[in-house]
């Protein structure tokens, strides 16, 4: 019974993220003065890693691979760990229907459909 309530919340968090992404779209790369873009956490994932980059830098490209590899483990624990002790505490204090629209709206940050669409078609056509 519990397997199917997990199922169940997690289904409704997928389903909500990807309709308010396609009622709401993407931040546009192309107007990266609004507000919109400013607040997506996409963005400050790329700002936090363009920041992070030259300490992680190495002539030797062994180690740079090895580098690399830790620059992309430092910026998802900065930014899975907080949103999960987050999420934890909605669960906790405010139930399980705010967090299923809490956690929809974080993961639908995360999705940017459209553009990435976009991106997609390009690279498969270069």
């Amino acid at each position: 019974m519990i397997a199917l309530m997990s199922l169940l919340v997690a289904v409704s968090i997928l389903v909500l993220a990807l309709v308010l992404d396609l009622i709401f779209g993407d931040p546009s790369p192309n107007y990266p003065e609004r507000l919109q873009y400013r607040l997506h956490p996409i963005v400050w994932m790329g700002k936090f890693t363009s920041a992070l980059k030259p300490y992680f830098k190495n002539p030797n490209p062994k180690i740079e691979k090895i580098n690399g590899v830790l620059l992309g483990l430092t910026v998802i624990v900065t930014f899975t760990v907080p949103t999960y002790f987050g999420l934890k505490l909605v669960y906790s204090y405010l139930g399980v229907l705010v967090y299923v629209i809490v956690a929809a709206v974080i993961l639908k940050l995360t999705i940017c459909m459209k553009l990435e669409t976009e991106w997609g078609i390009a690279a498969a056509k270069a």
